[in-house]
């Protein structure tokens, strides 16, 4: 990020960049900002956008070999090209001899660094892996854009709001917007306001549900199961959350077991300490034979449905079931 910062801060641009990763947001919005940099608005003589199964090597590579009109920079945007996931060998050996006023910013979902594109792109420009913000760096985002709302927040509400929302920062955005409608005569959240304006979000159901399961609670589990489904949360994504959450647990249970504490396992597990707090509470209430024991059962249960041997809802339901018996 501090790369693409500093090159539109210059005006010096490299011939190539990848950005990627797990945080659509951040993704969208770095690649957004290189575009504004490089292009002025409604050219499209000097611009030109490329997009799944229309991003033809032979077509893109015409393109960029023709002078920009008028510009500095004749700008190529593609995305999803499937080119650093597949054999791209013309597009690869092109990044090569790039002419000096084309640059390439492929923006894409799914990315091989073993490809010869991702190897010629490194070697060439600049890549970037946008991962999801954790613990402390994703509360410093919500601080800055509240700052920049001339607002305060109070510790308390902070940590509310963070455990509503999860890491999604498209909804973290989008949360923080209604709060601020909200307290327009206000200088300072609190948890009131946090309260008032924000819904309990799928992160807390999914937080909830792993603790009705270690306490037995089926009734409680697959009611907060049904929750999310009627939230339009994917089967898909509920048994990953779920997946996920009894890592984390193995992880803080070994953490705590070596006498970390509260502070070291969030920084360790880039974990906000709010999260980090309720995590070794829940890991405290079972036993790590069980945690292992629940991780093999999402994995099982997800090849059991990818193999078609079992409609995806029913499976994590019997997961669900089985683990809190």
């Amino acid at each position: 990020m501090k790369t693409i910062t500093e090159d539109i801060k210059s005006g010096k641009f490299k011939s190539c960049y990848l950005l990627y990763g797990d945080e659509t947001y951040l993704v969208n919005q770095y690649a957004e900002n290189l575009k504004k940099a490089l292009t002025t608005d409604g050219d499209t003589m000097n611009y030109s956008y490329y997009s799944g199964k229309n991003a033809d090597a032979t077509a893109i590579i015409d393109q960029a070999e023709t002078m920009p009109f008028f510009a500095e920079h004749r700008v190529i945007f593609v995305e999803d090209s499937g080119f650093f996931k597949n054999s791209a060998d013309e597009m690869a050996e092109y990044m090569k001899n790039v002419p000096d006023y084309a640059v390439f910013i492929f923006k894409e979902s799914q990315v091989d660094a073993r490809t010869k594109m991702y190897k010629a792109v490194k070697a060439a420009g600049h890549i970037t892996k946008f991962d999801k913000l954790k613990g402390d760096m994703l509360g410093k985002w919500v601080l800055s854009i509240i700052k920049k709302e001339r607002k305060n927040i109070t510790r308390s509400a902070l940590n509310n709001f963070l455990s509503r929302n999860g890491d999604d920062m498209y909804m973290i955005k989008n949360e923080l917007e209604k709060l601020f409608s909200y307290t327009l005569d206000k200088d300072t959240i609190d948890d009131d306001d946090v309260d008032a304006v924000c819904a309990t979000q799928n992160f807390d159901h999914i937080f909830d549900m792993v603790d009705a399961i270690t306490e037995g609670n089926i009734k409680k589990a697959m009611s907060l199961y049904k929750d999310l489904i009627v939230l339009k949360e994917p089967v898909s994504r509920i048994l990953y959350m779920i997946s996920r959450q009894y890592n984390i647990l193995l992880q803080v249970k070994d953490l705590r077991a070596k006498g970390y504490d509260r502070d070291k396992i969030a920084s360790e597990l880039s974990l906000h300490p709010f999260v980090a707090k309720k995590t070794i509470i829940l890991s405290e209430n079972i036993k790590r034979e069980d945690i292992k024991k629940a991780i093999y059962g999402c994995v099982n249960t997800d090849e059991m449905y990818k193999r078609g041997f079992i409609k995806d809802q029913i499976g994590v339901e019997m997961l669900i079931m089985e683990l809190a018996s």
